[in-house]
């Protein structure tokens, strides 16, 4: 099974604070204390254990990388990090949810506007895929540029609805509460 991409930024993290690479004493030693209770779990700690071996096996412009959006990802205010966590969470699940050909389209793509933009097809071809009959009908008539649009505008329409739909849920539960 595949592990998470955000586990291998939590791994850097640990791997940082081993090396000395942080100096404030309250982060150590809440750090020190995390590791603990990893090691009182030895499943965990054997995966936390392969997981900082395979980092060492990258090369070193690799863990460069990854130290970099570790340190990216725990700058800024909680709010902003909480935001950008659940990003990588919801990005790592979906990578490894998809096909083996398809995951390794994304991770070798050249350049990082390449994969976003091969990011963005795959998840425009998910979303038709999901899509009611009707709808799929619809792309199936028209010619790939077309069909991208429409998808883009389709999903544009859903999201719109969505934010309609959660903003009406606080009301909804205020109706709720005042009849009960």
């Amino acid at each position: 099974m595949r592990r998470p991409y955000w586990h291998i930024l939590l791994l850097t993290s640990l791997v940082m604070v081993a090396a000395g690479a942080s100096s404030d004493s309250d982060t150590l030693e809440r750090n020190r204390r995390r590791l603990e209770k990893w090691r009182a779990d030895p499943v965990v700690y054997g995966r936390l254990l392969e997981d900082v071996r395979g980092f060492y096996a990258l090369p070193a412009a690799r863990q460069r990388s990854i130290r970099d959006l570790d340190a990216k990802l725990h700058s800024g205010d909680l709010a902003r990090q909480s935001r950008l966590w659940g990003v990588l969470e919801r990005y790592g699940t979906w990578l490894d949810g998809l096909s083996e050909e398809d995951r390794r389209r994304v991770l070798d793509a050249p350049t990082a506007e390449d994969r976003l933009t091969l990011i963005r097809f795959l998840c425009a071809r998910d979303w038709a895929e999901r899509a009611a009959p009707a709808i799929k009908l619809e792309l199936g008539k028209l010619p790939p540029e077309q069909r991208q649009k429409r998808i883009a505008e389709l999903r544009a329409e859903e999201r719109k609805q969505r934010r309609l739909w959660d903003r009406s849920l606080p009301e909804l539960a205020e109706v709720s509460e005042r009849r009960s």
